[in-house]
């Protein structure tokens, strides 16, 4: 299955990667790459990659790749994994469903878990098979992923009442930061 990338100017800001397909696959939107945030710009439904399902809405998380597989989450918080290979999607996992349960930014990858933050201020763990394995939540939104620091995922928090938030593997807070006023 051949694909390729025809880089695009989109603006004098900007440029973008576009994934062209072959006749065998579809899309009738746009599939575009932000620098390292790859953008399905559509209607819903209007990407099919080869294994027939689509991926809704829009996707403002940045994909991360393991073990041959890529993983990455829309704005309806669904997450999907894709094989490399192919592009067939191997399972997805809702991980929202709610108005603001976007997932934005990057995961923080770990040996057995991608850990995703999402707009309404939790955090949630989903294994490499596709397995929810916890969720947290923190008073604010959540506009990028976890930082992983060691044994500690480091969360960043707009709009709460705690600037940074720490928490152990398991998704146990350790501790927090809030700025003097």
């Amino acid at each position: 299955m051949d694909r390729t990338w025809e880089t695009a100017t989109v603006s004098n800001e900007f440029s973008c990667q576009r994934l062209l397909f072959t006749e065998s696959e579809s899309i009738e939107g746009d599939s575009i790459a932000h620098g390292n945030d790859v953008v399905l710009d559509g209607p819903a439904s209007d990407f099919s990659p080869s294994g027939g399902q689509s991926v809704e809405v829009l996707v403002w998380c940045q994909p991360v790749v393991s073990n041959g597989s890529m993983y990455f989450a829309d704005t309806s918080g669904k997450v999907y994994s894709v094989k490399t290979a192919d592009g067939s999607i191997q399972w997805t996992q809702s991980i929202g469903g709610e108005a603001g349960t976007a997932a934005l930014g990057v995961p923080a990858v770990l040996d057995d878990a991608l850990i995703y933050g999402l707009e309404n201020g939790e955090l949630v763990a989903i294994s490499y098979s596709g397995d929810r394995l916890w969720t947290r939540s923190v008073n604010g939104t959540l506009y990028s992923g976890p930082v992983l620091a060691g044994d500690r995922l480091l969360v960043g928090v707009t709009q709460g009442d705690r600037l940074v938030v720490s928490f152990d593997l398991n998704g146990n807070e350790s501790w927090s930061f809030t700025p003097a006023k």
